[in-house]
């Protein structure tokens, strides 16, 4: 991912750039270094959403922009172990999908002021989705079940398990602490 951020950074002339392997929990950088941060489809797969929401506070200018785009799970009370359940079957390396009421209230603890959010129902074909994490027949079969046994569930909640992108804290204006 670093090699095709230089790649783009080179070609469209960009010279303010570096990239920098890091865990997102503790940034390399010095308090108010940026003017934006940003974080796409990547939040589900930390250790500890907290941690990271206070860095990019940490490392954002005052009035910086924090845009976060990430997969959203259900915002009831029973549903979301099942996604997160169900998204960890297939991709080992998933930690937990929050749901946005749990996304605005993180970010606002770390000190950011949500100014916007949304969410966008995001329909993926299954068998390309499966084959990215290149799963086994075995782990495409027991998705494939849990489908069948939620949609059995509840029809009417079968969207629950679509992927969903939405970006429930872009752009909201940094906060200092008064």
């Amino acid at each position: 991912m670093l090699v095709e951020a230089k790649k783009l950074a080179k070609a469209r002339g960009l010279v303010n750039f570096r990239t920098a392997r890091a865990r997102a929990e503790d940034l390399p950088f010095p308090d108010m270094s940026f003017d934006l941060v940003t974080c796409r489809l990547a939040a589900h797969h930390f250790e500890n959403t907290g941690a990271f929401a206070e860095e990019a506070f940490r490392v954002l200018i005052p009035n910086g922009v924090f845009a976060l785009v990430d997969n959203v799970s259900p915002n009831s009370r029973d549903w979301p172990a099942v996604y997160n359940d169900f998204e960890k079957l297939r991709d080992p390396s998933h930690g937990r999908c929050l749901a946005l009421s749990e996304w605005a209230a993180l970010l606002e603890d770390a000190g950011f002021a949500v100014e916007h959010s949304e969410h966008m129902d995001q329909d993926i074909e299954f068998d390309p989705w499966v084959q990215r994490m290149r799963c086994a027949g075995s782990t495409i079969a027991r998705l494939k079940a849990l489908l069948r046994w939620q949609a059995c569930l509840s029809p009417a909640r079968h969207s629950r398990f679509r992927r969903r992108s939405s970006s429930p804290a872009s752009p909201p204006s940094r906060r200092l602490p008064q």
